[in-house]
């Protein structure tokens, strides 16, 4: 229970307390003074009543005491009044039943020092206050004492007889139950206030200790520096201001939880701590992340769940050394994903003891290896290109020996034959073919060995439909065997593009032959191209689309689709270098490029290239 409830509940049954005790002694001091004044009022009526009827005792006369007790009802409001014998029997009453009866409790001995006798009758009619006195021959002129001092001496008095009455008392009872109660509505109204201005005393005396004991559970959740506003003066204070100052001294001197939290939180590797039996205890955003689990799916949990069976994390030496030294360090292991997929990893686990060399738990600190893997395989890629390139120029330069040699024997074979000979057009393809062979020699150099200085770009004048269709002529064999079907729209007329003339074929024939790669079961490729028109633009563009129905591209793969090595065919299928030489190309002449895909719906290359200006020649 807290200590304002305890307060409260204090407070209010004090209260009730008081005021029920004031009630109850308010009612008694006003009951004993009203009866007194009743007592009173009846003993005076009494001794009036004596000294008038003193001489019909000894004329035993009826009718006198008859008259005298109406007369004296009538102005006192009595309920009755009755004269009897010294031995108890009824003289005369002024309820004529009562005549003659004998009244008990008589008893010459006691009863005459009783002067006078007072008793009260409280019924659910009637409320009387009854006053008996004794009626002697001789009126004691003294005090009761020296009264009854002359007992046994000769002029001892004589009791006659006693006077009784009955006083009706419901009115002076009336008036005590309305005084009583309103004392009890002024003492209730007190006690509220006096149960309100002890709750504020209260509350602001205790007012430090709820919020030192807030204060006192942020250190223990790690947050330090809270301070306790405090205007008092008193020893809560003192407390109070005590406590702020050992905050700000933690807060300077500790690293607080939270931020430590947010730091293992930020952590790009997943860090999990457990018991001393493995039960994992705390785990990192990473941890959940990459996993696919909550935290709370894992705390609690043994840490080999995230483990394969019988991994070599909990090898019988890893624990030795563990035990021995405190840290073991890149474990090659794979971790285990809530949906059951694998993710290679290195771990790290490092014992946690206390000052006295208890174990306290473990932490363990996995690593997700797949990004440097990957990386990895392409530094090796990397390594292989560039060996490529060193025997790439030997290569070329031997090759293009006996290029040169055969281009010289075909051009001098096709001046030597007919013009009309139908030989004619098997020699021009051959000379083609053989100074493409030419071109794709000098554009591994280009790619092998990617220096700008060593490799001129030649921009001049460039047919684009016309390079499309020798594109498309190169891989016609491709686009039969696959039974793609090919569509063409080139706005007329197709304005042409300012660039080297082997570099923009290179770069429709790797789109052309990304988009047949994408469909192994048929389908349709469609090109187009068009002149952009844009006010914002500095320079015309043309822009040209290549569109597949293949099997799309994935939204986190579109953005590394240009990256070198990077491929998602089949192995032989590509070695992931075409949409990367698409990049280089197309950034040498200064233009666009973009990729829009979704899975199994296809995808659309869309690139710009900057068109032909007669005014403007431009080599590099």
């Amino acid at each position: 229970m807290k200590i304002r409830t305890k307060i409260f509940i204090f407070s209010l049954l004090a209260s009730l307390s008081m005021a029920v005790s004031f009630s109850v002694l308010a009612r008694m001091i006003i009951h004993s003074v009203i009866f007194q004044k009743i007592e009173e009022s009846v003993r005076l009526e009494l001794i009036g009543l004596i000294e008038e009827t003193r001489p019909y005792f000894s004329a035993n006369n009826e009718q006198n005491f008859l008259e005298t007790f109406q007369e004296i009802m009538a102005r006192d409001q009595l309920f009755y009044v009755a004269a009897i014998n010294p031995l108890g029997r009824v003289i005369a009453h002024t309820n004529v039943g009562e005549k003659g009866k004998v009244y008990p409790g008589f008893d010459v001995t006691t009863e005459n020092k009783k002067v006078p006798v007072f008793e009260k009758n409280i019924s659910q009619k009637q409320a009387t206050m009854l006053g008996r006195m004794a009626v002697w021959s001789t009126p004691p002129s003294k005090s009761e004492e020296f009264f009854f001092s002359l007992e046994g001496k000769g002029n001892k008095p004589v009791l006659l007889g006693h006077i009784q009455l009955a006083k009706d008392i419901n009115g002076p009872l009336e008036m005590v139950s309305k005084i009583s109660q309103r004392v009890f509505i002024f003492v209730g109204i007190f006690s509220m206030l006096t149960f309100g201005v002890l709750l504020v005393i209260l509350g602001r005396i205790l007012k430090p200790i709820p919020l030192l004991v807030e204060a006192t559970e942020k250190i223990c959740s790690g947050s330090f520096g809270d301070s306790i506003p405090i205007d008092t003066h008193d020893e809560l204070a003192a407390l109070a201001n005590s406590f702020n100052r050992m905050s700000r001294s933690l807060s300077e001197t500790t690293v607080s939880k939270n931020l430590l939290s947010l730091i293992i939180d930020n952590l790009l590797d997943i860090v999990i701590v457990t018991t001393p039996d493995y039960k994992i205890e705390l785990c990192n955003h990473m941890a959940c992340f990459l996993l696919g689990y909550s935290d709370t799916d894992l705390i609690g949990k043994p840490v080999s769940l995230l483990f394969e069976e019988n991994s070599a994390v909990f090898s019988q030496s890893h624990e030795e050394n563990l035990n021995k030294f405190g840290l073991i360090m890149n474990i090659e292991e794979s971790v285990m994903t809530k949906n059951g997929k694998k993710i290679p990893s290195q771990v790290a686990i490092v014992r946690l003891d206390d000052p006295l060399k208890i174990n306290q738990g473990t932490i363990f600190i996995v690593r997700d290896m797949r990004e440097i893997n990957r990386l990895n395989s392409q530094i090796i890629q990397v390594e292989k290109l560039a060996a490529l390139g060193e025997l790439g120029a030997g290569f070329a330069h031997e090759f293009n020996t006996p290029l040169t040699v055969i281009l010289g024997y075909l051009e001098i074979i096709k001046r030597r034959v007919d013009k009309d000979n139908p030989i004619q057009n098997f020699l021009t393809t051959a000379i083609e073919e053989t100074n493409h062979c030419a071109d794709l020699i000098k554009e591994f150099l280009f790619y092998a060995q990617p220096n700008e200085k060593d490799f001129s770009l030649r921009f001049q004048k460039v047919d684009v439909k016309q390079t499309i269709n020798t594109a498309l002529r190169l891989v016609g064999h491709e686009i039969n065997v696959n039974n793609i079907r090919v569509d063409l729209d080139f706005q007329f007329p197709c304005p042409c593009v300012q660039g080297d003339p082997i570099q923009v074929l290179q770069l429709f024939m790797n789109i052309i032959n990304n988009a047949i790669q994408a469909l192994d079961n048929g389908g349709q490729i469609s090109i187009s191209a068009k002149k952009l028109f844009n006010q914002d633009m500095q320079e015309p563009r043309l822009e040209f689309r290549v569109m597949d129905t293949g099997i799309g591209i994935s939204r986190e793969n579109i953005k590394r689709v240009f990256d070198p090595f990077f491929t998602t065919k089949r192995p032989g299928k590509g070695a992931g270098l075409g949409l990367s030489i698409v990049m280089r190309i197309i950034t040498n002449h200064k233009g666009k490029i973009r990729i829009e895909s979704e899975p199994n719906r296809g995808t659309a290359i869309i690139g710009e290239l900057l068109i032909w200006d007669e005014t403007m020649r431009r080599t590099a």
